[in-house]
């Protein structure tokens, strides 16, 4: 062992940080523990080589760039012939592998310094850790996919990691579970790196089953540590919007509207089906106060960046596209679905989507009108269940059809079904109230914020209420591009028709032309 090693095994005997409780220091003492057991097992083999030993010496990002800058160098030729096949493609959208790597890294150092934070008793292998699996795995004469695709998916969600640290280091009542879910992260990567090394090194993919069954267990394990960073991001943003509280006085206000309409006789009805509906209160609308959410809108995403507001560049293209057209057109029902992709400088910090503005003006003009409409803004800093989100549009739907109600009452028992078919059918009901020469209108913002397993199943039934409305139906949907990539296909096939999807990238700076 060398004396870098032993003075990190003396270290762990040293007292901890009291700052982190006995599990926390637990996680990371195992983590340490699987680290000096790696080198220890590295440094035993006799394919054992001086490259390798120099990455396993890396304790900083600075001495990680150093390194690899000389190892790319070195072997520029042959790197830039690794990296037009196999696991080196996750590197895409950077000039080089070498390039790719040291991206990477990066964007892990804000996450690695947190750890060293704790005392400096702990995260000091980690870089040597990560780097000796680049070396190893660039030196294997045959690609691994697995690897390849796991590392792409957790560079995409490692955007922002820096703003992280920097919140981090705010004291909040949130600090507390912020730091078990870095800590969470940072465990499972390391414990990725422990095991490709493995992989690699193992001499055959025999080695490899036997360490850890099977090989999409790469798949797997980049999974949960997809899972603890989009973790941190929601906490983080928590933090960063912890003095919004907007939707907790519009819930208030809108609770006392309801308890007055509910001294009638149709009212009673509504709440009955809420009952049935086994909601804890009635859905509430939106705040009926836009001013409000367009303050909100104005103050997230600034005066230099774009907000889709009407006159903009952007609003009007998009107005005057075939997409918008086909949407608007009289006795026409559709599904348009508005897709942001947010300016890359602020994407991290931009907590709302910069076309929800578009949400608000139809709101606005549908409340003026006079129209037929329900709206569900999704919540921001948390994934909505599809219950509450459909639920909530069926009772503003059933406000405009109270006399129907009370023939069809008995309609809304619960029958003993699946979830997703009892709301298919509860919304294939409540649209068939609307006559035909009526248009219904229903706008949804950021249903990227539905839970992840429903959204799909959220687009299934409201291509179905289209499908079954013998009113004109005309749905607006707005989702945020970083937060979820939308794919059709994954839609019932005999609704995807229905659906017309436009999208748009915000500018910013000098790039405005208002």
């Amino acid at each position: 062992m060398s004396t870098k090693d032993e003075a990190a095994d003396s270290q762990s005997t040293a007292p901890q940080p009291k700052a982190l409780t006995e599990s926390q220091k637990k996680q990371l003492s195992t983590v340490k523990s699987k680290e000096v057991e790696l080198r220890r097992w590295l440094r035993a083999r006799k394919d054992f080589t001086e490259e390798e030993e120099g990455a396993l010496k890396c304790q900083t990002y600075q001495e990680f760039a150093q390194y690899w800058s000389k190892v790319a160098e070195v072997e520029k030729h042959d790197l830039d012939q690794r990296r037009r096949s196999g696991w080196a493609k996750w590197g895409h959208g950077y000039q080089s592998f070498g390039t790719a790597v040291m991206g990477f890294m990066k964007d892990w150092e804000p996450l690695i310094d947190i750890i060293k934070g704790f005392g400096g008793v702990y995260g000091d292998m980690a870089v040597g850790t990560i780097t000796v699996v680049f070396v190893i795995a660039k030196n294997k004469n045959t690609a691994e996919g697995y690897l390849s695709s796991a590392l792409a998916s957790i560079k995409d969600r490692m955007i922002g990691f820096a703003l992280y640290g920097d919140i981090y280091k705010k004291k909040d009542l949130l600090e507390d579970d912020l730091r078990s879910k870095i800590i969470s992260a940072y465990s499972l990567f390391v414990e990725l790196s422990i095991q490709a090394t493995k992989y690699y090194k193992g001499g055959g993919t025999w080695r490899w089953l036997r360490t850890i069954g099977r090989p999409t267990k790469f798949k797997s394990m980049a999974t949960n540590i997809q899972k603890s960073i989009v973790a941190i991001r929601l906490r983080s943003e928590e933090l960063l919007s912890r003095n919004v509280d907007e939707i907790k006085q519009d819930n208030k206000r809108l609770r006392g509207q309801v308890e007055e309409l509910l001294e009638s006789d149709d009212n009673k009805n509504m709440a009955e089906v809420n009952r049935l509906w086994k909601n804890g209160e009635l859905p509430a609308e939106p705040n009926d106060d836009l001013i409000t959410l367009r303050n909100v809108l104005n103050e997230e995403l600034g005066a230099n960046f774009d907000q889709f507001r009407p006159g903009d560049k952007k609003r009007q293209k998009f107005e005057a596209s075939t997409e918008h057209e086909e949407w608007r057109t009289p006795k026409n029902s559709r599904i348009l679905i508005l897709v942001g992709h947010s300016e890359e400088s602020i994407v991290v910090r931009q907590y709302r989507c910069w076309l929800s503005s578009i949400v608000l003006d139809h709101i606005e003009k549908r409340r003026t009108d006079g129209d037929i409409y329900a709206c569900y803004l999704f919540e921001v800093r948390r994934e909505t269940p599809m219950h509450d989100a459909m639920t909530s549009l069926l009772f503003q739907l059933l406000r405009f059809k109270k006399q129907a109600l009370r023939k069809h009452i008995n309609s809304f028992r619960p029958e003993d079904t699946k979830e997703f078919d009892a709301l298919e059918e509860t919304s294939r009901r409540v649209i068939k109230f609307f006559e035909p020469s009526e248009t219904v209108y229903i706008m949804l913002d950021r249903v990227d914020k539905c839970r992840e397993e429903e959204r799909t199943s959220l687009l299934n039934i409201l291509g179905r209420m289209v499908t079954e409305a013998l009113c004109t139906l005309k749905i607006l949907i707005v989702i945020s591009g970083s937060d979820w990539t939308i794919n059709l296909n994954e839609v019932d096939k005999k609704y995807r028709d229905l659906f017309k999807i436009y999208e748009e990238r915000q500018e910013g700076g000098d790039e405005l032309d208002y």
